[in-house]
């Protein structure tokens, strides 16, 4: 039976600082995750007559279904490109269900650029160093940049108040175990506590209390990934519960499986990739 973490497989991940290769074709059974930090690109999707201008700092995908032709729109100074390929069902899932959405978009305007460019840089050290038993880390590490990612949508560039926003959910991340306080956000930007929910909903898409829940499990979940060895109570007292029980219940539901069996997949992953 394979583990949680077998579902996707990373192919290749390099940082190129001056990119002038011209594609044109699509990629049978990989996708991608692009990360375009400075320079400009030309970018068409399935034949398309107008080409897009992508400027730095943007993100795109690859989706083996599609046909993809690019390239820089100046020769001389080209693009700094990094980019991960990869591969399997929960790859899939993450480029339709996270990136392309019900917009089924191929590229996105990036707002929060270097949490998701510190997230690459290390999947790209990984991947290059091929130590194989940290991949269950790999895997927690690329869902966190994708959720970082798709927490700086387009469009949601133009909200009045998409400073304080910004503000507010690069605190939630940084620190994901402080206990949620609507009540003294809304104060500080001049809004009532209901005014603040209504914005901070339509800002990300869910409720600022759930917000701050998956913040929190994920963290939990990168907590496990990186020390198998911790008790689950141990966990949940860190993130706040006392209660093993609500904990696990949460965890569950935000990350898909209860902590003790995401725990077993951690470490019958680090045994496999040690052995």
């Amino acid at each position: 039976m394979s583990g949680y973490f077998d579902d996707i497989q990373f192919i290749a991940g390099e940082e190129i600082p001056n990119c002038r290769v011209h594609v044109d074709r699509s990629f049978p059974g990989i996708y991608s995750f692009e990360l375009i930090l400075d320079g400009r690109m030309y970018f068409a999707v399935d034949g398309q007559k107008e080409e897009k201008i992508l400027t730095a700092p943007t993100v795109h995908w690859h989706h083996p279904s599609h046909h993809y032709r690019y390239g820089p729109v100046d020769e001389k100074r080209g693009w700094h490109h990094l980019y991960l390929t990869f591969h399997g069902p929960r790859g899939r899932r993450i480029v339709e269900n996270a990136l392309m959405r019900e917009e089924k978009r191929h590229f996105q305007t990036l707002t929060n650029v270097m949490e998701v460019l510190e997230g690459i840089r290390w999947l790209i050290a990984w991947i290059n160093h091929g130590d194989l038993h940290r991949h269950p880390e790999a895997v927690a590490r690329f869902e966190l940049v994708v959720a970082q990612f798709t927490t700086g949508s387009e469009q949601r560039l133009q909200h009045r108040h998409e400073l304080e926003l910004r503000e507010v959910i690069r605190t939630i991340h940084e620190s994901p175990l402080l206990t949620p306080d609507a009540q003294s956000w809304a104060a500080s930007m001049n809004l009532s506590p209901s005014h603040f929910r209504k914005i901070f909903r339509e800002y990300t898409g869910m409720p600022f209390h759930t917000y701050c829940l998956r913040a929190r499990m994920r963290h939990c979940a990168q907590l496990l990934a990186r020390h198998p060895g911790y008790r689950i109570y141990e966990i949940a007292e860190m993130a706040g519960y006392q209660d093993p029980a609500q904990f696990s219940k949460l965890f569950r539901h935000y990350i898909g499986l209860s902590p003790r069996t995401y725990q077993h997949h951690l470490l019958r992953n680090r045994d496999h990739g040690s052995g």
